[in-house]
């Protein structure tokens, strides 16, 4: 896959989570305003978004508020921090570095070790199925293969891209095989 068509995979994944994230925060503001509610997600009592959005789980993914006091600023709705996560991975799909696609890697493979924990609550813990969660699972895990994508693909380019400036590979340094086993030789 070349670069140009990782970082459009890339961008297009964050749009979309950018998007579910929107969705997930304007419900849960929503439902806070007005009780009786009831999302496009809900869906019966087993399959709804509200549930998992007003647990404990919903805010700060129901850590923040063990480790630091309720009112701290970082204890937020948990699509907060899925607008700083596609926002950063946004930023970070648009140049062509590597070290930049290493990072972007990591922290969308730090977000989906959260989608599998989030996860794991949703089902275990909350016994519910979330319509949205489970797409935003699914958009993290796709971002996660055109991450690892760009990231290969910039190897591979800062690799090209050196053979450019350094002039062209030595192509006379070759394993030996029987058609050049003399041209071995030659090479010790």
């Amino acid at each position: 896959m070349s670069v140009c068509s990782s970082r459009a995979f890339c961008l297009y994944f964050n749009i979309i989570g950018f998007l579910l994230s929107g969705y997930a925060f304007y419900v849960e503001m929503k439902v806070k305003e007005d009780p009786t509610y009831k999302p496009l997600c809900d869906l019966d009592e087993n399959i709804s978004c509200t549930k998992p959005f007003n647990s404990t789980y919903g805010k700060g993914f129901g850590v923040v508020d063990k480790v630091l006091p309720a009112d701290h600023w970082l204890n937020q709705p948990n699509p907060i921090y899925g607008f700083g996560l596609y926002s950063l991975t946004t930023l970070l799909s648009l140049f062509r570095y590597h070290f930049l696609s290493k990072i972007q890697f990591y922290v969308v493979l730090l977000a989906n070790f959260g989608s599998i924990y989030l996860g794991y609550i949703l089902y275990f813990v909350l016994e519910n199925l979330c319509v949205v969660c489970v797409a935003i699972y699914a958009t993290n895990f796709l971002l996660l293969i055109a991450s690892f994508a760009k990231m290969r693909s910039t190897r591979l380019g800062t690799r090209r891209m050196d053979i450019r400036e350094h002039g062209q590979q030595d192509r006379n340094l070759r394993l030996p095989t029987s058609s050049n086993r003399r041209d071995f030789k030659k090479n010790i």
